[in-house]
């Protein structure tokens, strides 16, 4: 998918929706479908690279409040965790 096609979308959901989306079907499909598990968090360092800075802080925000970085290391595991 085209950059600017994936920050369309991003941008009509909103961009905290759109990263918890993926997230949590990475979380979802880790131990059935590895490879879309793993495609769903590359989506969400894309996103992460294409937003300016000012998202960054919310996208901060939203991502600490769903618990520690030891939370979610221990949550997701994808091929060669």
């Amino acid at each position: 998918m085209p950059d600017d096609a994936l920050l369309d979308q991003v941008r009509a959901i909103g961009v905290t929706a759109a990263r918890n989306l993926l997230f949590d079907e990475a979380v979802r499909l880790q131990h059935t479908d590895r490879q879309t598990a793993t495609d769903c968090v590359t989506l969400v360092g894309r996103i992460d690279a294409l937003l300016p800075m000012a998202d960054q802080q919310a996208r901060a925000e939203s991502w600490n409040s769903r618990g520690s970085a030891a939370d979610r290391a221990r949550t997701v595991r994808m091929p060669g965790s």
